[in-house]
C-alpha cells in the first residue's frame, strides 16, 4: 500500500571507518571511468531519515525522526567550465525503514525505491580560490 510521507529529511552520519563505534570519519567515495561518458562517484552513506510532514490518519504519532538508513549511491560527475564539480547520485539498493504509528498499534516498512531518492553536491568554483595576480 502507497501512503504519501510528504517531504523526507536526511542527514549525513559520519562513517566508523576502524569500527570502534565512533563515528568521526568523512564520508568515503570512489570515482570510477565510465567509458567515454562522465565519470561515476560511488559510495555507501549512513544517514538519518525524518518525515516531518508524515501524519498518520486519527492523528497517531510515528517514530520516523532520525530513523537510520544505508544508501547506496552512485551518479555522473560533471566539471563545470566555472571550475565547479556537480555530483548527481541516486540510491542503487531499496532500503526499508521500520515505521511504527501509535506507539507500536501498527509497524510497516517505509521503502525507499531505487534510483528515487536524489543527492547532489555543488562545489565552489575554483575560480573563486585562487586569487588574482597583484598588480605593480
Amino acid at each position: 500500500m502507497e501512503t504519501p510521507t510528504g517531504k523526507q529529511v536526511i542527514r549525513m552520519r559520519y562513517q566508523d571507518q576502524d569500527n570502534d563505534g565512533i563515528r568521526d570519519s568523512f564520508i568515503r567515495g570512489v570515482i570510477k571511468p565510465n567509458g567515454s561518458d562522465a565519470p561515476i562517484f560511488e559510495a555507501k552513506v549512513d544517514l538519518y531519515l525524518d518525515a516531518p510532514d508524515l501524519e498518520p490518519t486519527g492523528g497517531l504519532s510515528h517514530n520516523v525522526h532520525s530513523s537510520p538508513v544505508t544508501l547506496d549511491l552512485r551518479g555522473r560527475v560533471k566539471f563545470l567550465t566555472d571550475g565547479r564539480t556537480l555530483i548527481e547520485q541516486r540510491n542503487q539498493n531499496t532500503p526499508a525503514v521500520s515505521v511504527s504509528v501509535g506507539g507500536g498499534a501498527v509497524t510497516f516498512d517505509l521503502l525507499l525505491p531505487v534510483e528515487q531518492t536524489l543527492l547532489q553536491f555543488l562545489s565552489n568554483p575554483i575560480k573563486d580560490l585562487i586569487a588574482p595576480p597583484e598588480e605593480s
